[in-house]
């Protein structure tokens, strides 16, 4: 039965993940392009598509790491071979760029699970809380 509930979580995890990557890709492509001085002056604007990619990057290691159970790392990993695979054909700018984003999610997500089950699993107004984390 707890198979069936992790396999149900990982699913509406990753369901979250795709739902937020997708509503913030225009926001996070404005920011990728003021920060690194991109145009984006193909012919077909793809902007969309690298703010989700950037996006679903940093949030599955960042909502697994805070939400997962025991094979949450393993899953974070398979989660993100197909995108680093893709960039893994161009520059090794954009492959770092990739890495980095994980590995700040990554920590982002340790950070804050630590914080929910140290600090907020102390707290009597949050007991309830504590199954989840």
């Amino acid at each position: 039965m707890t198979s069936v509930k992790n396999v149900i979580r990982y699913a509406i995890l990753f369901a979250a993940v795709i739902l937020f990557a997708g509503l913030l890709a225009k926001q996070s492509w404005s920011l990728y392009k003021a920060i690194f001085h991109e145009s984006g002056g193909a012919w077909l604007d793809l902007g969309d598509i690298v703010g989700l990619m950037l996006n679903y990057i940093f949030l599955i290691p960042l909502m697994f790491v805070l939400f997962g159970e025991r094979r949450k790392y393993i899953l974070v990993i398979v989660f993100l071979i197909p995108i680093l695979l893709f960039e893994w054909g161009s520059s090794s700018l954009f492959l770092m760029q990739d890495l980095v984003l994980a590995m700040l999610g990554f920590v982002i997500g340790l950070v804050s699970r630590f914080v929910a089950t140290k600090i907020l699993g102390k707290m009597p107004r949050f007991e309830s809380w504590k199954k989840y984390f």
